[in-house]
């Protein structure tokens, strides 16, 4: 059979054009009377005449040049198009063969993957339509994409001129020429050889060597439009407050670079560029979701493969900082934050075995985008997180409960503060300054939101704390411990009713247990971060000091690890404590503060080693006591042993002085025989302090004073009740019940009666004056002390 002129002249050109170019594939060589057959074959590839013509006019198909009608994938464009051959032969008639260098095959990149890009899919439905074997040239199939909405066939792509457009492709510089061609004159060739240095798979929009992102920006720039129609569910593009941000700054139009959830940009982003999206997603299928890399495409037209991301990749090598982006200097190589403070490190705080890696918390065995269903899929969770929220939005436990399973929130007044409001379990946040504790320095830890910087630069956790911090050195703030912060704090108050923030409002003025806790205090010491709280992880009814030493502390001298192990050993059933600490009427109800002042200072309530006794006198009760010497901390002046009394004595005591003057001081044994109780637990006679001592109430004689007023009195007949009834409701032993009388105070109130009369009177304690006196018939009004 002869060959028609017109296959005749497009054998010849075909295979002249193909000896002189080497292109890619051109289709319209193919298409009859659609388009000029102005393409090249790949003859050199191996591909002869006959893989895509026949002689035998019968097997050709019908308006095509002999093109065979079973030749690659005729039957299935036939198919497609309604039964019907196309007017222009599908892309995918030339990209069906794997084994070419060239003309790559695309047929598999598009169906039994777990993601591809929607080619032959409706993106809206889902449906399957088979339009990849006639996507070619200017096709536009709704929801779905062709092969030309990424590929440019006609100009940008081969680096030549597109008449259809006012813009210079070439090199020539005259947007209305093109490359002239020996064949063709002044007509570009449609498929020409590409520019391979810088597009070697002729993508619209990329326009230098590795730039690729141009190219996914056209659908997934933060102002793409929506893609093939105007429905909602046609919007592709990133937004950083809803998927993930499209790589370019915010100032030149952009959402940002690409973070973590954290807001922690991944490596490949973090310096910007156009070789983004291609860095973790492959271009047309992946064997994982979302098009993550599979390790299947090469990388930039070079032979050598990209890296999977799976089980076997580093997720620190390319993708993921390990901790801050900026890193961590000072520590030498690869240190981080990761492994400086985070769960990296080594060993932690207490001693116990870190080294912890990705794999610990995340299943990255799994398919980078994670396949559950469930809360775990966002970070590849190797656990499920709880499930109940913090008040900052954050899962309470996270997934930190399958170790720290003794933890829980901190619930204080009604909200609730879950584990990574506190803590940042990568160490991302917390700075150059030592952290042992993954507490960043502003807090709550949140990308979103006010937050207050945190001061926590101690490193000791025997000695020196940062929960309450008041010491305004450098680099203190005042108040900016990590407990001390006025976003979480803002709307909080103690029992009392005192504001929470600042914290020094409540630690000081007798707020805090009705009494003071100095900076530096270890406030972890009561306030546990566990379930024996009952009011929440560091609830203000976690602990007090009666927790460890009984209430008072008599009964549970042991609970106090080290307590029971000073020398000498104390039989606190047995000790004073009751005396001093219980409630009236049978003890003065002082507060643990009057004798140790310093509370749980961590400088004196150590706990290795045990210095529990920590004897220091608030000074409003005792002004003549030594003050307390932080640089020597285990020093106590007020408090030594006395061998001849075989016990400790205390003194500059107002206590047990004889209450002359407030600076009035005296001295006492706390116990002797460390059995044995040194005194009776009976009401004290006014005679014990103001008289001849042996406690019958007789022989009483009255502090010194400048009128002679307290023997006047007395000679005359009346008693103490009738000017202190409330220390004495007879006037022979002292009511000491809530610790009256013994705590500076002279409590002036009248009572009983005297001459067969109910004494009243009126005392203005400022003037040292009565008024109104009822025992008094001459003398002046008011009259003085």
């Amino acid at each position: 059979m002869k060959i028609g002129d017109k296959g005749r002249r497009a054998g010849k050109r075909c295979r002249s054009a193909g000896a002189a170019l080497g292109s890619l594939l051109a289709l319209a060589c193919l298409l009859g009377g659609a388009r000029p057959a102005a393409a090249l074959h790949f003859v050199q590839e191996g591909l002869g005449c006959y893989a895509c013509h026949t002689l035998n006019e019968t097997s050709g198909a019908a308006g095509t040049s002999f093109i065979n009608r079973t030749s690659r994938t005729v039957i299935d464009m036939t198919k497609a198009n309604g039964g019907t051959i196309p007017a222009q032969f599908g892309c995918t008639y030339c990209h069906n063969i794997g084994s070419r260098s060239k003309m790559r095959a695309v047929l598999m990149d598009f169906s039994g993957k777990a993601s591809m890009h929607p080619v032959g899919r409706n993106f809206v439905t889902g449906a399957v339509t088979n339009h990849e074997y006639t996507s070619a040239w200017a096709t536009n199939y709704p929801n779905e994409l062709d092969c030309v909405d990424c590929h440019d066939v006609d100009g940008q792509g081969d680096g030549r001129d597109d008449p259809a457009t006012p813009a210079d492709e070439s090199a020539d510089g005259n947007p209305a020429t093109s490359v002239v061609s020996k064949e063709f004159g002044t007509k570009y060739p449609e498929h020409g050889p590409p520019a391979y240095a810088w597009n070697p798979y002729m993508l619209r929009s990329v326009t230098a060597a590795n730039q690729y992102d141009p190219l996914c920006r056209i659908c997934h720039g933060n102002t793409a439009p929506p893609v093939k129609g105007s429905a909602a569910e046609n919007d592709v593009h990133l937004n950083a407050t809803a998927t993930h941000a499209d790589g370019v700054p915010a100032a030149s139009g952009g959402s940002g670079p690409i973070v973590e959830d954290d807001g922690t940009p991944l490596k490949t982003t973090s310096g910007g560029g156009n070789n983004q999206c291609r860095s973790c997603h492959d271009t047309h299928y992946s064997s994982k979701q979302k098009l993550f890399n599979d390790g299947h495409e090469h990388v930039n037209g070079t032979g050598a493969l990209e890296t999977a991301l799976d089980v076997g990749t580093d997720c620190t090598s390319t993708c993921h900082y390990p901790g801050d982006a900026a890193g961590y200097t000072g520590d030498g190589p690869g240190q981080n934050t990761f492994t400086r403070h985070g769960h990296g490190m080594a060993t932690s705080s207490t001693g116990r075995t870190l080294n912890f890696g990705c794999g610990n918390c995340h299943n990255v065995s799994s398919q980078h985008d994670s396949p559950h269903t469930d809360t775990r899929a966002p970070q590849m969770l190797a656990a499920v997180p709880d499930a109940a929220l913090s008040s900052y939005g954050t899962s309470q436990r996270s997934i930190c409960y399958t170790c720290h399973d003794t933890k829980i929130a901190h619930n204080p007044g009604g909200s609730s503060v879950g584990c990574i409001d506190c803590h940042d379990e990568h160490a991302e946040g917390v700075g150059a300054t030592s952290n042992t504790m993954m507490v960043p320095r502003q807090l709550p830890n949140r990308t979103m939101g006010p937050t207050e910087l945190t001061v926590f630069e101690h490193n000791s956790k025997t000695t020196d704390f940062d929960y309450y911090i008041s010491d305004n050195s450098a680099p203190h703030v005042a108040g900016a411990g990590v407990c001390d912060n006025g976003v979480c704090h803002a709307n909080g108050s103690s029992q009392d009713g005192t504001r929470l923030a600042p914290l020094s409002t409540l630690m000081t003025g007798n707020h805090h247990g009705g009494q003071d806790q100095l900076p530096l205090s270890d406030c972890g010491d009561c306030h546990r971060h566990g379930l024996g709280a009952p009011a929440g992880s560091f609830g203000v009814g976690a602990a007090t000091c009666t927790s460890c030493h009984g209430q008072p502390p008599t009964l549970l001298p042991t609970q106090a690890p080290g307590y029971d192990g000073l020398v000498p050993t104390y039989n606190e059933t047995r000790s004073p404590h009751a005396r001093h600490s219980q409630a009236g009427p049978s003890g003065y109800g002082f507060p643990c503060r009057a004798c140790h002042y310093q509370g749980t200072n961590g400088l004196t309530h150590a706990t290795t080693p045990a210095s529990y006794r920590s004897v220091w006198f608030d000074p409003s009760w005792n002004p003549a006591a030594a003050a307390f010497d932080p640089a020597d901390p285990e020093a106590t002046p007020d408090y030594v042993w006395d061998a001849a009394a075989n016990g400790f004595r205390c003194s500059q005591i107002y206590c047990h002085s004889d209450g002359t003057s407030t600076a009035a001081v005296g001295s006492a044994v706390w116990m002797t025989g460390f059995n044995t109780p040194d005194w009776s637990t009976s009401n004290l006679a006014c005679d014990a302090c103001h008289g001849d001592g042996d406690g019958d109430g007789v022989g009483r004689s009255y502090p010194a004073d400048a009128a002679g007023n307290h023997a006047r009195h007395d000679v005359l007949g009346a008693g103490c009740q009738n000017c202190h009834v409330t220390t004495t409701a007879e006037g022979a032993t002292i009511d000491v019940g809530g610790g009256r009388h013994v705590n500076r105070e002279k409590d002036v109130a009248a009572g009983g009666s005297f001459a067969a009369a109910a004494v009243s009177f009126g005392w203005t304690q400022s003037t040292q004056g009565c008024s109104a006196v009822s025992c008094h018939t001459t003398a002046p009004e008011p009259s003085s002390w």
